[in-house]
C-alpha cells in the first residue's frame, strides 16, 4: 500500500516550476487548469488522478507511476514518457495536445488517445495492441516497430504509419486512412 502525500484533494489553477515533487504520493486527486514547467515528478506515485485542462512542458517523469491517470484537454511538450516506471502504469488522454513527446518501448495495450492531437511526437517499440486513436490528429508523428494489432485508427487525419515496419494485424482505418497507408508503397490508386 502506497502511502499518500496527497489524497483526494483538488489543485485549481496551481503553477509549478522547477521545484520538485519528487518522491510523493498523489491519490485520487484532481488537477484544474495547473501547469507544470520543468517540474521535478522522480519518483512520484500518481493514482486514479485526473489532469483537465493542464499543461505539462519538459516535466521529469524517471521512475514515476501513473496507474489509472486521465489527462482530458491537456497539453504536454516535451515529455519523455518512456521514463515512467513501465511495470504500473496505466493512463489515457482524451483532448489532447501532445507535442514533442516521446513514448519509446513502453506497454500501452488498450490505451486510449482519443480526440488528441500529436506534432513531432515519435512511438518507438511500443506494444500499442488494442489502443485507440480514434478521431486524432498526426503532423510530423512517427510509429516505428510498434505492434498496434486491433488498434484503432477511425477519424484520423495526417497519420503516416509505414505498414512495413509496424504490426498493424487487424488495426481499424477507415477507407481514407487506408488508402494513405498505402503511399509507403509508391503505388497509384486510381
Amino acid at each position: 500500500m502506497i502511502f499518500a502525500d496527497y489524497s483526494y484533494q483538488n489543485f485549481e489553477a496551481t503553477q509549478v516550476g522547477d521545484d520538485s515533487l519528487a518522491n510523493k504520493a498523489f491519490i485520487g486527486c484532481e488537477f484544474i487548469s495547473c501547469q507544470f514547467e520543468g517540474t521535478d515528478f522522480t519518483q512520484t506515485t500518481f493514482e486514479d488522478c485526473l489532469f483537465k485542462d493542464c499543461a505539462l512542458y519538459t516535466v521529469n517523469l524517471y521512475g514515476a507511476s501513473w496507474v489509472e491517470v486521465e489527462l482530458d484537454g491537456c497539453k504536454l511538450v516535451n515529455v519523455n514518457f518512456s521514463l515512467l516506471n513501465q511495470m504500473i502504469t496505466s493512463f489515457s488522454f482524451n483532448m489532447c495536445k501532445i507535442i514533442s513527446c516521446i513514448f519509446d518501448d513502453m506497454s500501452l495495450i488498450k490505451t486510449q488517445f482519443t480526440e488528441s492531437s500529436f506534432d513531432e511526437t515519435v512511438f518507438y517499440h511500443c506494444q500499442l495492441r488494442e489502443a485507440n486513436f480514434e478521431d486524432s490528429e498526426f503532423f510530423n508523428t512517427r510509429f516505428e516497430d510498434c505492434k498496434l494489432e486491433k488498434a484503432r485508427f477511425i477519424g484520423t487525419e495526417g497519420l503516416q504509419l509505414d505498414i512495413r515496419n509496424n504490426i498493424v494485424t487487424k488495426a481499424v482505418f477507415d477507407s481514407r486512412t487506408a488508402i494513405l497507408l498505402l503511399d509507403s508503397f509508391d503505388i497509384n490508386i486510381v
